[in-house]
């Protein structure tokens, strides 16, 4: 068999898709290892070769992509998006490409748009950004589109904002997701409490997605007699985690705890007497302190969002399209991984 053969025909040979076959060339992530044997055997078999004229443009133009990201250095979630970024970059280091990873405040817009307008000021061939703020992030987009600066996004979806693409969960059905955890193992009745830590809701659309997932589970789920009550809570705020702390240690019917972001593990460290390890309490994301409480039985379920796959997935989809200007689907689903006690270990390195 010719050893000239392109990556389309070895696709259509292995009844792969084009992606699959270039992801294990360019030994990238997101190929089970049975696939990669198949698709690796078969190149040995052909003493494939890649495309020299794809190592041409290696000293063509440079591109440069900016990546926008929240939180402050120790942020565990977000280093491990930040980690995903490094080792997209590290995959594309043939190729002359920069990557700058601006970080801002989660907690203040004014930052955001200043991080947000540096960025475009940098002149940059593509964005890359999870945003947190859904009117800020409007405008900062239709100042990319304005540019004519390819934009796209991971971890919270953005209605209207035409990027080139979305990487990340299905924030409504993990909501559901998190609905049906509680209900498997919780009486039935009581108070749920839906609580949003330190971020205004209405100005973040994936905690209102995750909550309006949970409340239609219940809705379409009519056996239960919960009542299902929304709580803000800003931490930064004394008063108000103090009367957080107070609801908390006084129990009054709670019969389950769902928490809309990866800071679960700040409610148990601010009522360590509330018994919270006697009801339904389930939280996001494998940060140190979350899986410490998950380990103990105190949270019963996390979802894990994957950040280091988002960022991956975000910086390497965005090269792509630079380089090769490959066609991009709108959006990259991750699955909802649902983590216990007794698989946390698997998803760790």
């Amino acid at each position: 068999m010719s050893k000239n053969l392109t990556i389309k025909d070895i696709a259509k040979l292995l009844n792969l898709s084009h992606g699959t076959v270039d992801r294990v060339i360019h030994d990238r992530y997101g190929v089970s290892d049975t696939t990669r044997k198949k698709v690796k055997d078969f190149l040995q078999e052909i003493d494939f070769k890649p495309n020299i004229i794809a190592r041409s443009l290696k000293g063509s133009k440079a591109h440069s992509v900016e990546v926008l990201i929240p939180g402050e250095t120790g942020d565990s979630f977000w280093e491990q998006a930040i980690s995903g970024v490094k080792a997209a970059q590290k995959e594309f280091n043939e190729f002359t490409l920069s990557v700058n990873i601006r970080r801002y405040n989660p907690d203040n817009t004014h930052e955001f748009k200043k991080v947000a307008d540096d960025a475009l000021k940098s002149t940059p061939d593509g964005i890359l950004i999870a945003p947190m703020f859904y009117r800020e992030s409007l405008d900062f987009f239709m100042e990319c589109k304005n540019a004519g600066i390819p934009y796209a996004m991971f971890n919270s979806f953005v209605k209207d904002a035409h990027a080139l693409y979305f990487i990340g969960q299905d924030l409504y059905k993990s909501g559901k997701v998190a609905a049906d955890l509680v209900n498997r193992i919780g009486s039935g009745e009581g108070r749920i409490l839906i609580v949003h830590l330190d971020e205004d809701p209405s100005n973040s659309s994936h905690m209102l997605e995750k909550e309006r997932g949970f409340r239609d589970f219940f809705t379409e789920n009519t056996k239960t007699q919960y009542e299902l009550n929304t709580i803000n809570v800003n931490m930064h705020n004394p008063k108000e985690a103090r009367t957080f702390s107070e609801l908390l240690k006084s129990q009054n019917n709670i019969a389950g705890i769902f928490v809309s972001t990866s800071k679960a593990y700040e409610i148990i460290e601010m009522a360590p007497k509330a018994s919270l390890n006697e009801i339904p309490f389930i939280g996001y994301d494998l940060v140190d302190k979350n899986v410490s409480f998950l380990k103990y039985g105190v949270i019963d379920f996390l979802i894990n969002q994957n950040p280091f796959l988002q960022a991956y997935y975000g910086v390497t989809f965005l090269f792509e399209h630079l380089l090769f200007q490959k066609t991009l689907p709108s959006k990259k689903l991750l699955p909802i991984d649902v983590v216990t006690d007794q698989n946390y270990d698997t998803y760790l390195d």
